[in-house]
């Protein structure tokens, strides 16, 4: 049995934007989205 998908639009959550426009811009332009970890202490390396 064949399943059927319907695509009702584009979103993105995105480090260079949380709109699709703003992403898109910011991806051509050259933007990163990548930046220092600041919100807790990444001097500690945990193994798993």
């Amino acid at each position: 049995m064949k399943r059927r998908v319907a695509i009702t639009g584009l979103g993105i959550i995105s480090p260079v934007g949380n709109d699709l426009n703003t992403a898109w811009i910011n991806i051509i332009n050259g933007q990163s989205g990548i930046n220092r970890i600041t919100r807790f202490d990444s001097s500690v390396l945990i193994l798993i």
